[in-house]
């Protein structure tokens, strides 16, 4: 129940601040559990998380930059922190390296074919 309320708390601080209700959730750290699995469930979320950790959390630039470029593919969900200043540093050179290598960017629901947010009624 605590965890549910918490869900449906922010899913509803979401909606009144951007006007969208949200359908998406990314657990914490990225880390479920079957609690966490049936009260997204049960309030019609879908969980989602990404595919390519950059680890820039830990990795300097050069191997950030390396660890991404390796483990590039379509489809992936790269894992970055904006809170991380070699992350800011670094951000521009991976989107030209991705450009460059023939990738395109674009939101979820484009690329998973996930609608991020509830029908409007």
């Amino acid at each position: 129940d605590y965890v549910k309320r918490e869900i449906r708390e922010t899913g509803q601080l979401i909606e009144e601040i951007t006007g969208e209700s949200p359908v998406l959730f990314r657990p914490p750290y990225g880390v479920s559990n079957p609690h966490i699995a049936k009260a997204v469930r049960g309030l019609g979320y879908k969980t989602i998380g990404w595919s390519l950790r950059s680890l820039d959390t830990i990795l300097d630039k050069e191997k950030i930059k390396s660890r991404i470029y390796i483990r590039l593919g379509s489809g992936k969900v790269i894992l970055l922190h904006d809170n991380r200043k070699t992350t800011v540093d670094i951000l521009q050179e991976l989107i030209s390296h991705c450009r460059s290598s023939g990738y395109i960017f674009s939101g979820i629901r484009e690329m998973l074919g996930i609608k991020p947010y509830r029908d409007k009624i």
